[in-house]
Order: C-alpha cells, then sequence, then structure tokens
C-alpha cells in the first residue's frame, strides 16, 4: 500500500503514485465560497461547501515514468485518489488534479531526453 493510489476506473483498480517528499506533504481542508461585497463595502459570505479536501503534494525527484503518470492524472477531468489525512486515516475522495510544475535538471545530450525532474508539485482537490 502506498501513501498516495490513484484510479481512473471508477476504482476498479489502483495505481501508487511516487511517495512525496515528507516535508511536501500536506492533506488540507478548506472551503469553497461565493462571497462578495456590496456597493456599500460590507463583505457578504456565501460558503458553498466547507471541509473541501485538498492535498499539495512536492516531489524532489521524479523520473519521466513518474512524471508522465501525474501528466496523465492531470489529463482526466476526475480520479479517485486514496490518501492519510491528518489523523492518520485512510480516505477515498473523488478529486481532479491540479496542474503539474516541476524543474527538469538533466537532460540527455545525445537523445535530449528529459531525464530527471525536482521540485515538482501537485494539488489533488476534492470535487
Amino acid at each position: 500500500m502506498a501513501l498516495l493510489e490513484a484510479s481512473v476506473d471508477n476504482k476498479q483498480s489502483w495505481i501508487e503514485l511516487p511517495t512525496p517528499s515528507p516535508d511536501n506533504y500536506s492533506p488540507t481542508y478548506t472551503h469553497l465560497e461565493r462571497s462578495y461585497q456590496d456597493s456599500l463595502g460590507y463583505l457578504h459570505r456565501d460558503i458553498v461547501r466547507r471541509n473541501r479536501a485538498k492535498i499539495t503534494c512536492g516531489w524532489n525527484r521524479l523520473n519521466k515514468d513518474e512524471m508522465a503518470l501525474l501528466q496523465w492524472l492531470y489529463d482526466h477531468d476526475y480520479i479517485y485518489l486514496r490518501y492519510t489525512d491528518n489523523y492518520s486515516q485512510r480516505k477515498e475522495i473523488k478529486c481532479y488534479v491540479g496542474p503539474v510544475d516541476g524543474r527538469t535538471r538533466f537532460v540527455s545530450p545525445q537523445t535530449y531526453e528529459l531525464t530527471l525532474r525536482t521540485d515538482v508539485t501537485a494539488d489533488f482537490i476534492e470535487y
């Protein structure tokens, strides 16, 4: 069992994701709101949903296959994610993957293949 597992086929099979760096794994909760200020400057908070999970992950060294996996998940409208929350409980959520960002450190001079990525970040945000 991996820290993060994803399913793109409605929980029929699970794919183990690379383990994020210990200092770059943060399961948090937020709320979805449509707040606005009226013409008098008063704030009107319209909270649509509370306790929406957001798992922020960062990786220091990913090879091309691991990076391709994250990019592939990003291309899906939604996935299912298994993760460990702040109470050390395993959770399953329907979510989407936020932008996958990172830096390329090594490029093969013969093939121009990108071989190692660092400072990769991605968010998994509950639907």
